[in-house]
């Protein structure tokens, strides 16, 4: 498993999501507009966005999203 952190605008703007590892998808519900993605290491992952972005996260990083969007889904691996 994987940690990883979606933050908004605001510092109370945030949750945190435990991932599979196995690169099977998985859902992400919040309705949060998300700012960064950040990931205490452990895998890579590919974000999808609602509006069709795409965001890669790989190992121990922060990673900027711009601009701010919701995510759908997600998969990941382990490094």
């Amino acid at each position: 498993m994987a940690h990883i952190t979606f933050q908004g605008a605001t510092p109370e703007a945030v949750f945190t999501q435990s991932v599979s590892t196995d690169n099977i998808p998985f859902y992400i519900t919040n309705p949060l507009s998300i700012s960064h993605i950040r990931s205490d290491g452990g895998a890579s992952c590919t974000f999808f966005g609602v509006d069709d972005s795409v965001t890669f996260v790989e190992g121990a990083q922060t990673v900027d999203v711009g601009p701010r969007g919701s995510f759908r889904e997600s998969a990941g691996h382990y490094e």
